[in-house]
């Protein structure tokens, strides 16, 4: 029975991840859940990863107050499991759910863990945004283009804020910035300058 049992799991574990490779979120969950159920009590170190794809899966279907329970549900039960992404999962998964403050707080954390995570230093701008952190939100932003000098999501941002702040100057600078490796990104904010 003990091997038969862990050949089922192997097979369901390879059906989670196979669906969730090929981006079928809705099966890769059922399946998900049909290996936790038959694994939840074997002490498995993998677990808290299972976990949090659990979570990632969640939020990929718009499921946001399963995805902010699952991954706070790691946080408390296997502190020591939460990395950077998964402090940074909770931050977007909170920011969806239109809490700020504590969205701040998970980006904050993920970012003391993994300083050079881009992603959350464009998620803490827009939250800082929220929170009316303007100076804060430039700063975090400033980051994300240090880090990725050619995503134009950070640059896109702060553009944006230069202009609704009236601070023309820094929104020439980037917008030409911007021209120089994503051209039709930089057209599309022409109009906010002529404003």
């Amino acid at each position: 029975m003990h091997i038969q049992a862990h050949c089922q799991a192997w097979l369901l574990a390879c059906r989670w991840r196979g669906w969730l490779w090929s981006g079928h979120a809705r099966k890769a969950l059922l399946a998900l859940d049909d290996w936790l159920l038959l694994t939840a009590n074997q002490g498995r170190s993998d677990l808290a990863h299972a976990w949090v794809t659990r979570a990632h899966l969640l939020a990929e279907l718009h499921r946001w107050d399963e995805a902010r329970s699952q991954l706070l549900t790691v946080s408390q039960q296997q502190p020591e499991a939460m990395t950077a992404s998964i402090w940074f999962n909770l931050g977007f998964v909170l920011e969806k759910l239109k809490q700020p403050g504590q969205a701040c707080d998970a980006f904050r954390q993920a970012l003391s863990l993994s300083p050079a995570m881009d992603t959350a230093w464009l998620g803490l701008g827009r939250v800082l945004i929220q929170l009316g952190d303007w100076d804060g939100a430039v700063a975090a932003w400033s980051r994300q283009v240090e880090l990725q000098p050619l995503c134009p999501d950070g640059l896109e941002c702060l553009i944006r804020l230069h202009a609704a702040r009236g601070h023309w100057a820094q929104a020439v600078q980037g917008l030409h910035q911007l021209r120089s490796f994503a051209p039709r990104q930089a057209m599309l904010l022409e109009s906010i300058m002529a404003a």
